[in-house]
């Protein structure tokens, strides 16, 4: 059957998705893409799916799980994250199709206005991508400890993180 004939919908919704095989949609395996790049495939994934499905952690920078649905065929699990500014869509190989639909979907949407902060903890910065009338951009700045550590640093962390240079506030 011709992949490009098959009518694919997709909706967010939680689940688990194998991690066997990747699209990347900006950046690649071992290739940095730049923050521009990456915030304007946030805001086309934005303008379809709305906010992530789970936010930032550790070094993934949001995820959003979608399941794929063809008429007469079994549904298709996929999720989408960002790790290290290299954005994929991760499925199994026999989802191939709804993958390639979903990431020909997302590179032709139009990017909704949105802003979206992600806590880089190995950096300590604070990465905020957004996108307005079309532009996207982003802005890094330095976290400081009551950030890092939740509003909540003990004495001898903040006694650490002084010596390293971070202020308090």
């Amino acid at each position: 059957m011709d992949n490009d004939k098959i009518e694919w919908t997709f909706k967010k919704e939680r689940h688990k998705t194998s991690s066997e095989e990747r699209i990347f949609l900006c950046g690649g395996e071992g290739e940095f893409a730049d923050y521009k790049e990456c915030a304007l495939i946030l805001g086309k994934i934005y303008s379809l799916f709305g906010e992530p499905t789970l936010d930032a952690f550790y070094d993934c920078s949001y995820t959003y799980e979608i399941i794929a649905e063809a008429p007469g065929k079994e549904t298709a699990n996929l999720t989408i994250e960002e790790y290290n500014n290299a954005a994929a869509i991760i499925y199994s190989a026999e989802c191939e199709s709804a993958a390639q639909a979903l990431a020909k979907m997302i590179n032709s949407a139009e990017p909704a206005d949105y802003e979206y902060n992600i806590k880089g903890m190995e950096s300590f910065q604070m990465i905020t991508y957004f996108a307005r009338d079309g532009k996207a951009g982003c802005r890094i700045r330095s976290l400081t400890i009551k950030e890092i550590f939740n509003g909540n640093p003990s004495p001898e962390d903040i006694a650490q993180f002084i010596e390293l240079g971070y202020k308090l506030e």
